[in-house]
């Protein structure tokens, strides 16, 4: 039971931990042109918004403690491991380096909006 409890939370954290990295794709109701699509400019603004918000020293990339900074500000009441975390961030983090870029936020959005 209480294992099943854990699952569904880390479940539900993985959907908000996913919508912070496509917010594009939660709210694309509210950016949506005539045809029920996201324009590219209406995509390029909400990825710029999303990741001037995410990444705080404004250096331009979204460091691990950004980024944990960020999803423990969403969900304050789930406790979330560094491997959860670590897990995550090498979704967006593409190369490998332990940041993630603009265009590797954009990519990994992109893929995302793509599925649904």
């Amino acid at each position: 039971m209480f294992r099943s409890y854990i699952m569904s939370a880390r479940l539900a954290s993985i959907g908000t931990i996913m919508a912070i990295g496509c917010t594009v794709a939660a709210s694309a109701d509210a950016a949506t042109s005539i045809n029920g699509q996201m324009t590219d400019e209406e995509f390029e603004a909400h990825i710029d918004e999303v990741f001037e918000k995410i990444d705080s020293d404004d250096d331009g990339q979204i460091s691990k403690s950004e980024f944990r900074e960020e999803i423990e500000r969403q969900n304050p009441d789930v406790p979330l491991s560094g491997e959860f975390i670590d897990e995550i961030f090498s979704v967006f983090d593409a190369d490998g380096d332990g940041y993630f870029t603009k265009v590797e936020y954009a990519l990994m959005a992109s893929e995302q909006l793509n599925q649904d």
